[in-house]
């Protein structure tokens, strides 16, 4: 079933070693091919060294205060050595005192500030890594996020990357106005890769994006723990100093130095202490420990992640889901990351939408169970296609195969809670005039009680909590024009279809040359009108012979870029 739902691959001859290596050394950062990432990344680079100078100039800030305060201690051994005044005293410990309290307040006030400081980092990098992940999924035709209020078109995968430009770029301060995207050179590289089967595109995968990014882990954790280690050492050095410096003090008094009254009144120790609470608010700031632990993690769950693909055996699907996967353990990292700065994750992350319009059978020849099994095998494959989406489902909501539909639907988005599922329902009449016993009967000899058994499953999904819109699009006096209004509405306002429909349906609909006299509005004359449109369309056969507890059959058919 998984193959279903994966785009045709050209099968060209296996690639050899060294055509691998080039490809893969011609897919080295692709990234770089997008003006808008390379914008985003020299922002994110700027923002972090400007936030590393700030740092700096706030310890030298600190410490200069702190020195400061230090030497007007030294008010008594100056009166001393005629080098100040007796009555001065009192005002020279005072500004000893005032400048402790400022040193405190700005050290307080300092710390909170660099967090702030974060922010622009942060969210400048995490646009940053939104594209790089999604320039990877580009190349691969695989779904990236595009924007809450665009529905993704899968076979128009450059306007998708539009969209996503546009929504990150519009995020910035000035908006940007950078090249059009995708480059020339994106362009060619998905061709490229197009062209090779899914087990060279793994390769060049792994190589080119899954390693590198481990390697890139690996190292900042490396990178990370020394850091920590060495900082972690100043610290315990100023400490042994300051330790060092009270025992001076105190063999200095007890021995009656020379410079007794120098030793006592310099509390230098102040100096050191104040030095070391520096050390510790840039580790707590920067969050070194903590982040090369993660770091380890992250390349831990990316050798963990590429070794169960070396196991399994390769189908296309299995491709699209390997990769998905990688870059959500990628793109969770960045997510934490910013999250711990304090800066919860913006546009760079936007929602997609993916609306699956259906159409289908008043009756249902084989009965309901084999029809929702085969829906539950659909939106399987279609989560996985489109993982990280929200799947919104789209229906006329009439008896039979609409109604399972919008059920299933409202099932998953209860017990799916890994997926976001809605609902929009588009009525060939108004509720009041739709909703009557004569539109949920199969026939006059039917008993009441199941009549009035579909009109309140209908009335139950219409007010489901799934249900984001109810919209009437059927007009005029005629039934049958009203039907096919609002079925050919759902075909227009979808990204792929799905078709609930007999074989004879599916032969006439789909017969060449065309077959006259279809029924208005039905499921053949509906499929006929989305083929010509070139949506994707996923059938099921409802009038197939299986068990009671089998799906019914599924196909598909390649729908046409938009």
């Amino acid at each position: 079933m998984p193959a279903l739902f994966s785009e045709v691959i050209p099968s060209p001859a296996t690639l050899s070693t060294t055509e691998i290596a080039q490809l893969t050394a011609y897919t080295t950062a692709p990234e770089t091919h997008s003006p808008h990432f390379r914008h985003f990344d020299a922002a994110a680079q700027q923002a972090q060294r400007g936030w590393q100078r700030l740092f700096l100039k706030s310890v030298f800030l600190l410490l200069f205060i702190s020195l400061s305060s230090a030497v007007t201690g030294l008010g008594p051994w100056l009166v001393a050595q005629r080098y100040l005044r007796a009555t001065s005293l009192r005002l020279f410990d005072g500004i000893g005192v005032g400048l402790t309290l400022l040193g405190v307040v700005l050290e307080v006030g300092l710390q909170l500030y660099w967090r702030r400081q974060l922010t622009p980092w942060a969210s400048t990098r995490d646009r940053a890594e939104a594209l790089r992940s999604a320039v990877w999924l580009y190349l691969f035709s695989l779904p990236f996020t595009t924007g809450a209020s665009l529905s993704l078109r899968q076979l128009d995968i450059d306007q998708a990357w539009r969209h996503l430009v546009q929504d990150l770029a519009g995020a910035s301060t000035p908006p940007l106005a950078l090249a059009e995207e995708p480059t020339d050179e994106l362009r060619a590289w998905r061709q490229r890769l197009q062209a090779v089967r899914p087990a060279e595109q793994l390769r060049v995968y792994r190589a080119a994006r899954l390693n590198t990014q481990r390697q890139y882990f690996l190292r900042r954790a490396r990178e990370l723990r020394v850091a920590a280690r060495r900082w972690n050492r100043v610290g315990y050095a100023l400490l042994a100093l300051a330790l060092l410096w009270n025992l001076t003090r105190l063999t200095a008094i007890g021995l009656n130095w020379p410079l007794t009254m120098l030793f006592f009144n310099f509390n230098f120790f102040l100096v050191i202490i104040g030095s070391v609470a520096l050390v510790k608010a840039y580790l707590e700031a920067e969050d070194t420990e903590p982040l090369a632990a993660r770091y380890q993690r992250i390349a831990d769950k990316l050798n963990l992640h590429n070794a169960g693909q070396a196991v399994a055996p390769l189908t296309p699907q299995g491709f699209r889901d390997f990769v998905l996967q990688a870059e959500r353990i990628l793109r969770d990292e960045t997510t934490e990351w910013t999250a711990r700065r304090g800066e919860q994750p913006g546009p760079a992350t936007p929602a997609t939408s993916v609306t699956i319009g259906f159409v289908g059978k008043r009756r249902l020849p084989a009965g309901e169970a084999p029809l929702r099994a085969a829906l539950a095998t659909v939106f399987n494959a279609l989560e996985s296609e489109f993982a990280g989406s929200e799947l919104v489902g789209l229906s006329a909501l009439a008896m039979g195969a609409d109604l399972v539909f919008a059920e299933v639907v409202a099932g998953r988005g209860t017990l799916h809670s890994g997926v976001e599922y809605a609902q929009r329902v588009f009525l060939p009449a108004s509720a009041a005039e739709f909703f009557l016993p004569a539109d949920f009967r199969l026939s006059a000899a039917e008993a009441e009680v199941a009549v009035s058994g579909r009109l309140a499953r209908a009335h139950a999904q219409l007010h489901a909590a799934t249900v984001r819109e109810v919209r009437q699009v059927g007009s005029g006096p005629d039934r049958e024009e009203r039907f096919a209004q609002a079925a050919f509405a759902i075909v227009d306002n979808c990204d792929l279809l799905l078709v609930a429909c007999t074989q004879a349906d599916k032969a006439a609909a789909l017969a060449d040359p065309p077959v006259a006299g279809l029924a208005r509005g039905g499921s053949a004359e509906t499929l006929r009108y989305a083929h010509q449109l070139g949506r994707r369309i996923i059938l099921i056969e409802v009038d197939a012979p299986v068990a009671a507890a089998e799906p019914l059959p599924i196909t598909t058919i390649a729908g046409r870029p938009r």
